[in-house]
């Protein structure tokens, strides 16, 4: 006989989710299909019922889950779009602002933060339940916008602050119209340009516009013209030079000596011969362009110097340079200078001249009429280069059998060596026989004081740290190959192998050459082989040149119907010389304006000309000017199972059909569910006109949920006290989130401190809200039973017969006080163990000290001698002619009796 048995007394409450669903308490019963047999005398057992058919094994059914999605926030008066995934035939309550209760995706527009349940029938035709909570926000409002323009034509000092108020919680701001935001009202470091100022609440809600701010930069003036007029004669101090300038701010400052002075008026006059530097900038000393240089002359009365001969010293220590200064007009006799008039003379001609700069002068030989001829600088024979030194240091700490070669280049070919620093000189490169030390090292154009000095040699003795002398390194050739090299020369004591290494001494190696390398930092060491003192070196620097990189895009939107959509690829790298494609790479052109283009989703990159150098891949979304628009979309990775999703946002007009396979696959519902790690690339069509809008590809991670690798717990101390405390242990991938409340709310924190006693269903998350992980073994349960007594046990005597009230219950319990007893759950208590008088029922049990609220719990049962249940639905028709038979209990059904009286736990059934 199958007997269908309503558990809710032992089973209330429970209930299993699936996915990221929270487990809340169920008020829907669930059913379990047992067996039961009756025995006289004893309590209802989960054991054998036996009858002629077969009954069913017992099944659990467990529901499959719902998920209401995540909490949102929206704007007072506005509303958002609710989607629950799971089940079927949707209950949702409250009604309040919502556009349906019985749809999946109803819209809420609730006066008032409202958390929003829903209940329906999962896959296995269980009803259960998940809620939403939306959180109505009021909007802040902008009180006004401070500016600061730019300083200069080309600075980079603009500000925009912006003051607000109202709203919900702390505010975001934003610049461009929303495209980014940051929790700092102040915008520095800005340049010129139109802003669009927009507001919200931080919980990304109720965007405010503040309007359109323009920050503007001061206008350079430009020179039109330059009138002059020459001195009459030379030391006449009435030369003339008007400078005329229009355009910057209207008002301006001149100057003639390169901005040492300013004045206002643009004449200058009383100007002497000579050169003037002419300058003009905006009144407000903004924007200084310059003018050139003016040449006042006072011909043919001063002297015109028409050339500068010279002649380079031929030595490096040499003096026996010369300059000669070739007059223009010989009117006159002349001095001449060629230290910058501290000293004259007759003569045009300058020898026995060293190497250095000389300034010019010639004047009148009456000593007027000056003029400059700038400055000439002579060159003395280029220094001796040297190449490269070798030293070998002695065998033995106690011999001097060193070596030091110099190799050398350059000078006048005839070169003398020195290993002290250029006290002494030899004419032969080698130096033998030299002890452990420092080297100085120079070389030298033989008998001059052309003197070249290198790096110090180090011989060093055995069991020395090396010493390393130099590195050569070599960049890598371009930004993608890893063709660059470092080489370190070192110096170890003989006998000695030296390991080096580039990594700081992470790594070693026996070569002293390293290639294949990128760009980057490597800090330089060098040992003896295994040994654990290390000499660091410097830290190399490898530099690779930069790839080119996309600034911006501007664009001409196609129109729905057809082409003329239009791409202009803003980059910079390699002064402006780079290829442009916006197929990945298949084609490659020189012009960065691509027309004639289709709505459709273009991978745009730049390089170098037939170069590997190539900018990050930009993927854009060309969409029509006439068809819908993808404005946004929300993600949530994949936590293992393909449990991704994807929610786009969108407007066009009418009704809308939604894909994230580029359009090979279209939906009426803009969620995604169920999705695996991986990327989707979204698209948006209008049903009546087939105009269709992609958007950029959109990544679905894989989660890589928490893992909670314990959970330690302190129970309160004593009875009516808020003092536990619950420490969660878990790992991830990031930031995690931690709940004991079976995720209603979150915590940053791991641990949970000034609790009472109770149960707590831990679960943890990624900060992101993706991945909520339940623990295994909840519910964690911190008892008050710190000063409660112990029961050690519970005797009873059932009732002698079905109706007596002769039972009876005794306690037996130990504790640290007098201890009360009660069989009704505490509401009265005795002093006596010992309960008398009782019929069939089920007592709880309690106990406690007198006067305290600390109690301990239990139940007892006593049967009758016929026990029956509340429901019992027998599944198959009972038989006219049949003998039930209940442990030889025997009732005969006959011609039109339907029914039998039992006696059992409770009322009477029939």
């Amino acid at each position: 006989m199958n007997i269908l048995y309503p558990l809710s007394n032992l089973f209330s409450g429970i209930a299993r989710k699936s996915g990221n669903e929270r487990a809340r308490p169920s008020s829907i019963f669930e059913y379990l299909w047992l067996k039961v047999v009756f025995f006289m005398g004893a309590s209802l057992l989960l054991a054998g019922f036996t009858q002629s058919d077969h009954a069913p094994s017992p099944s659990f059914f467990f529901f499959n889950g719902i998920n209401a999605g995540p909490d949102v926030a929206v704007c007072a008066g506005d509303s958002v779009q609710l989607v629950v995934t799971g089940g079927t035939n949707y209950t949702w309550s409250p009604a309040t602002g919502l556009s349906c209760t019985d749809c999946p995706t109803p819209k809420a527009a609730p006066d008032t933060t409202t958390l929003y349940i829903v209940q329906s029938e999962d896959s296995t035709g269980n009803i259960c339940s998940d809620s939403v909570l939306v959180t109505v926000s009021q909007p802040p409002q902008v009180d006004s916008v401070s500016t600061t323009n730019l300083s200069g034509c080309d600075a980079l000092d603009g500000s925009i602050v912006i003051h607000a108020s109202g709203g919900t919680g702390s505010w975001e701001f934003s610049i461009d119209n929303g495209f980014s935001w940051q929790s700092d009202s102040l915008f520095s470091g800005l340049p010129s340009g139109i802003y669009q100022v927009v507001i919200r609440n931080n919980n990304g809600s109720c965007e405010v516009s503040g309007g359109e701010i323009t920050l503007s930069a001061p206008a350079a003036p430009t020179i039109t013209d330059i009138i002059t007029n020459n001195p009459t004669q030379c030391d006449l101090p009435n030369g003339t030079i008007v400078i005329v300038a229009g355009g910057g701010s209207g008002v301006f400052e001149f100057s003639v000596d390169n901005g040492n002075n300013w004045q206002t008026l643009n004449s200058f006059q009383f100007l002497s011969s000579g050169f003037y530097q002419i300058l003009v900038r905006n009144a407000d000393g903004t924007c200084t362009v310059s003018g050139g240089t003016v040449n006042l002359t006072a011909a043919p009365d001063e002297p015109g110097i028409g050339q500068i001969a010279t002649f380079n010293p031929t030595d490096c220590g040499a003096t026996d340079g010369t300059i000669t200064v070739v007059l223009t007009n010989d009117s006159g006799t002349f001095e001449y200078s060629a230290d910058g008039g501290a000293t004259w003379q007759a003569s045009n001609i300058f020898d026995t001249l060293a190497a250095g700069s000389y300034e010019i002068r010639v004047r009148k030989s009456d000593q007027t009429c000056e003029v400059t001829g700038g400055t000439v600088v002579l060159n003395a024979p280029a220094l001796p280069v040297i190449d490269n030194v070798a030293g070998i240091s002695p065998s033995t700490c106690l011999t001097e059998d060193g070596s030091i070669i110099i190799e050398a280049s350059g000078g006048n070919g005839f070169l003398e060596y020195s290993i002290d620093g250029g006290t002494t000189w030899s004419v032969s490169n080698t130096f033998g026989g030299l002890a452990a030390g420092t080297y100085n090292i120079a070389v030298r154009d033989a008998g001059t004081n052309c003197i070249t000095t290198g790096l110090p040699v180090f011989l060093i003795q055995p069991g020395d740290d090396p010493v390393i002398d130099f590195v050569q390194p070599f960049n890598p050739s371009d930004c993608v190959s890893a063709d660059g090299s470092i080489m370190i020369s070192a110096t170890a004591c003989p006998g000695m192998t030296l390991e080096y290494s580039i990594d700081g001494g992470m790594t070693w190696a026996l070569s002293s050459t390293f290639s294949g390398l990128s760009g980057g930092n490597y800090p330089l060491a060098v040992r003896n082989e295994g040994s654990a003192s290390v000499v660091l070196g410097d830290t190399v620097i490898l530099s690779a040149p930069l790839a080119p990189v996309i600034n911006d895009l501007q664009i001409t939107a196609p129109a729905c119907s057809g082409g003329g959509g239009e791409i202009l690829v803003i980059a910079t790298g390699n002064n402006g010389d780079l290829d442009y494609s916006i197929n990945g790479g298949t084609d490659w052109q020189a012009d960065s304006l691509f027309t004639g283009l289709s709505a459709g989703t273009y991978d745009i990159i730049v390089r170098f000309p037939n170069s590997p150098c190539v900018s990050s891949v930009l993927t854009f979304a060309l969409n029509p000017s006439d068809g819908p628009s993808l404005n946004g979309f929300t993600v949530f990775p994949d936590c293992g199972g393909g449990s991704g999703s994807i929610t786009l946002f969108a407007t066009g007009a009418g009704d809308l059909e939604f894909s994230i396979d580029g359009g090979a696959t279209w939906q009426a519902d803009s969620l995604f569910a169920g999705l695996s790690a991986g990327t989707y690339t979204p698209a948006v069509r209008e049903l009546t006109s087939g105009c269709m809008a992609l958007g950029a590809p959109i990544e679905v991670l894989a989660g890589g949920g928490p893992v909670i690798s314990g959970v330690a717990f302190n129970d309160p101390s004593d009875c009516g006290l808020s003092d536990g405390n619950i420490t969660i242990t878990a790992t991830g991938t990031g930031a995690l989130e931690y709940s004991i409340d079976g995720g209603t709310t979150w915590s940053s924190s791991n641990v949970f401190a000034d609790l009472p006693a109770g149960s707590y269903a831990i679960f943890v998350r990624n900060e992101d809200g993706s991945c909520p992980v339940e623990y295994a073994i909840n519910p964690v349960i911190l008892d008050d039973l710190a000063n409660a007594p112990s029961i050690l046990n519970i005797s009873s005597s059932i009732p002698s017969q079905c109706g007596a009230n002769d039972g009876f219950i005794v306690i037996s319990a130990t504790g640290n006080g007098t201890i009360e007893y009660s069989i009704n759950g505490g509401l009265t208590y005795q002093s006596s163990p010992t309960f008398t008088g009782l019929g069939p029922g089920t007592y709880e049990i309690a106990v406690r000290f007198t006067g305290s609220n600390c109690v301990n719990t239990n139940t007892a049962t006593l049967g009758g001698q016929v026990v029956c249940v509340d429901t019992v639905l027998v599944s198959i028709p009972f038989e006219t002619t049949t003998v039930y038979c209940l442990d030889a209990s025997v009732f005969q059904v006959g011609t039109g009796i339907t029914s039998a009286s039992f006696c059992g736990l409770g009322n009477p059934n029939t």
